[in-house]
């Protein structure tokens, strides 16, 4: 299993030194914000390579994820879409 990536907090982007990391880490507060997620903590990301189980399609995985995590604490992007 692998750990979430983490967004920091405003405050944790203050202590931030380095611009290009700043920078970096500030995108992803704001990409989550942009979307309506209040108070975003992680994210992770999911790539389906093997499409060998006809059954389990990539919008069947993101509906599960859609169903156990709340439509409203998920941003899905699918088949190569992206945020813009």
């Amino acid at each position: 299993m692998f750990d979430p990536h983490t967004i920091l907090s405003r405050q944790q982007l203050g202590l931030i030194d380095d611009r290009v990391e700043k920078y970096n880490q500030e995108t992803k507060l704001l990409i989550a914000e942009e979307f309506g997620l209040k108070e975003p903590k992680s994210y992770f990301l999911i790539a389906v390579n093997d499409k060998s189980f006809p059954e389990l399609t990539t919008s069947g995985i993101a509906d599960v994820f859609r169903q156990e995590l709340g439509e409203g604490n998920i941003i899905m992007l699918l088949n190569g879409e992206d945020l813009i």
